[in-house]
């Protein structure tokens, strides 16, 4: 299996940059994925890209905390983060916080409220 970006924009991967630019930190390169083919990214919200436009991130927005509980649901996130060679994913949650890896792929398990702060950050 290749496990690079370029196999990804093979399946008519295409981006829509946020509506609001400026709602997020200088330098931040957040967008929302979109397949002309309907959706490969099994709900992913958000991906961050370099300024190179390699992908580094992909968010999940949860507001329940179903992916601590239920560990199965998150697979389908860290396999796409891990097909596509997206070194960390990151998936908010009501109430837990959790540090875990899979396949190489850092997942990230936030409070929504701490990532929305972090954001606001900028880190």
């Amino acid at each position: 299996m290749n496990h690079s970006w370029k196999a990804a924009t093979a399946w008519g991967i295409s981006w829509k940059p946020p509506s609001s630019p400026s709602a997020f930190t200088a330098g931040e390169h957040l967008h929302y994925p979109r397949w002309k083919s309907g959706s490969h990214t099994h709900g992913l919200d958000f991906i961050s890209l370099t300024a190179g436009l390699v992908p580094e991130e992909a968010v999940k927005i949860k507001y329940s905390d179903r992916p601590a509980q239920r560990p199965a649901t998150r697979v389908p996130w860290q396999g796409f983060s891990w097909e596509n060679n997206i070194p960390r994913l990151t998936i908010t949650t009501r109430t837990h916080e959790e540090r875990i890896a899979r396949n190489g792929i850092a997942a990230t398990l936030e409070p929504a409220a701490i990532h929305s702060y972090r954001l606001g950050l900028g880190k």
